[in-house]
């Protein structure tokens, strides 16, 4: 129960949820200035100007609500009541919405505001920026789609917050909340995305080119894992079959036919690739099999591992460091084999 003052007076007025989504949409139509459209634009519009229902884009439905700001904004606007609506599927609705008018209407900017006033409210603005603000926003597929709802869960939050972080649409939500008593009727909103932006991708870690890697092996401060690293990657620059890797340590693979077979760091890890889903970086699956009964051999894999067994690859059971000098030899030799398909 809620009190509210009426001409002096305390009137209580209680929770009236809304019947069904035609009364939401009616209650949000008779007071759109109760969508914070300010603060949602950023401030490039203050109220929406012009607007009409059940928008048709063909195949793609109709949109509940479209609306446009005298700022040359377009709000695309769903209305759901909680109860009766899978929130995946709101999703997947107004991403159709989207993508419909920015299919036809993307480079029509005349046919969009033709339609819109079809059977629309309100008066479009005469001034040449709003035109080429509507144009720019339709080419861009640059709309504010706000979902009005009676009732926004945290399922409903995450999906906004995900959306409005790591794509280029701007989704939002408005909850509506009703309250009548004494021939009042209170409509209270809360907007729900307007302060989540985008964030930007973290920052790819460094490639690692044999420009970058010569230095940094320089540093390694053990002097044998130093030239075994220099020993390999002088042998994969000089057989053509170096290839570049990310990562924020400095690293580099060996490459063969389709691809990496044996990957390196500065630490001395060995990462080696010949399970089934590296078929295609062999000469033949004859190959393969080599390559990992020669590793096992050398003690780097388990005895009993199976390569159609394993999808990707593994870590070597021994770094670069571990191995003996013998072993440290016959691995050059693995190597040198494998890339001549022996």
């Amino acid at each position: 129960m809620i009190r509210v003052s009426k001409n002096g007076k305390l009137v209580d007025v209680k929770d009236e949820p809304f019947n069904n989504e035609e009364e939401l949409r009616e209650s949000l139509l008779s007071n759109l200035n109760i969508i914070p459209v300010e603060e949602i634009s950023g401030g490039e519009d203050k109220t929406i100007v012009a607007w009409r229902t059940e928008f048709p884009l063909e195949d793609f439905g109709s949109v509940d609500i479209l609306g446009v700001g005298e700022g040359g904004g377009i709000y695309l606007i769903e209305t759901k009541l909680f109860q009766n609506t899978d929130r995946r599927k709101i999703i997947a609705q107004v991403l159709d919405y989207s993508t419909g008018l920015w299919k036809y209407y993307g480079y029509d900017p005349d046919g969009f505001l033709e339609k819109l006033m079809e059977s629309g409210y309100g008066e479009l603005p005469e001034d040449e920026s709003f035109y080429e603000k509507i144009k720019d926003n339709l080419r861009s597929g640059n709309y504010k789609i706000l979902i009005a709802m009676d009732s926004i869960n945290e399922q409903v939050k995450i999906l906004i917050e995900f959306l409005n972080k790591h794509t280029n649409l701007k989704f939002l939500a408005l909850e509506l909340k009703r309250y009548v008593g004494n021939g009042l009727e209170i409509l209270i909103p809360y907007i729900y995305g307007k302060e989540i932006t985008r964030e930007p991708p973290p920052p790819q870690p460094p490639l690692w080119t044999p420009e970058k890697l010569k230095p940094e092996i320089e540093k390694v401060s053990d002097p044998q894992l130093k030239e075994r690293l220099m020993k390999i990657l002088d042998l994969a620059l000089r057989k053509n079959v170096f290839d570049p890797s990310r990562g924020k340590i400095p690293q580099f693979s060996i490459k063969h036919v389709g691809g990496k077979i044996l990957h390196f760091d500065v630490h001395g890890s060995i990462y080696a690739f010949f399970g089934i889903n590296e078929m295609k970086k062999f000469p033949s699956n004859e190959v393969r099999y080599r390559f990992v009964e020669k590793l096992k051999a050398l003690g780097l894999l388990p005895k009993d591992i199976n390569p159609d067994d394993v999808k990707s690859g593994k870590n070597l059971t021994k770094r670069l460091n571990d191995l003996t000098d013998n072993e440290f030899t016959q691995l050059i030799n693995v190597i040198q084999e494998v890339l001549s398909g022996s």
